[in-house]
């Protein structure tokens, strides 16, 4: 009976600590990984890495550099760092940098 209770134990540890390690590598265009996470979106919204324009969904990561612009009768949910959570509306352009723990988000409408 301890025996399984150890067990039992050590396997929740080892799944909470393979759980809770992120992933350290980066975008295609080699930015360091994403704490910000495009949460919902509705209408048209579209995303630049700076070099070309990518596909936008439900749950993709946002990474430093890139570019959004939400059209006209659309919006995006945007989480940041799992704290905070950014609502753009209709007719805006964001940029997004981040410097470390920082970051920066640019709105232009």
């Amino acid at each position: 009976m301890r025996l399984t209770h150890l067990i039992v134990i050590l396997c929740i540890f080892l799944l909470c600590a393979c759980s809770t390690s992120g992933n350290e590598g980066g975008s295609a265009s080699g930015t360091s990984s994403s704490s910000m996470k495009m949460q919902d979106l509705q209408g048209t919204v579209n995303v630049n890495d700076g070099e070309k324009d990518i596909e936008s969904f439900a749950g993709m990561n946002l990474y430093s550099g890139y570019g959004i612009v939400i059209e006209k009768e659309s919006y995006d949910w945007t989480l940041l760092k799992e704290l905070r959570l950014m609502k753009m509306d209709e007719n805006s352009k964001t940029s997004i940098e981040q410097d470390g723990k920082k970051i920066k988000i640019m709105l232009e409408f």
